[in-house]
């Protein structure tokens, strides 16, 4: 069994790929997503997203929310 690396994606990575990534998980749910990461930056906050897999093919993401 192999080990994916988590990767940093970019601040231009599309929303719309995240989230079709993120339906794709058994257990995804509204706050990894782009709209609540949206929604929250009108607070102040930063978002950093991470991705173990493909864009086409995740095996796990996080989305980490900071306030700066």
């Amino acid at each position: 069994m192999s080990a994916n690396a988590w990767r940093l994606l970019d601040d231009d990575f599309p929303a719309r790929a995240w989230d079709a990534a993120l339906a794709r998980l058994d257990d995804h749910n509204i706050f990894q997503s782009s709209a609540w990461a949206e929604h929250k930056a009108d607070f102040g906050w930063k978002t950093l997203r991470l991705m173990a897999g493909s864009d086409s093919a995740s095996l796990d993401q996080a989305r980490c929310g900071f306030e700066s």
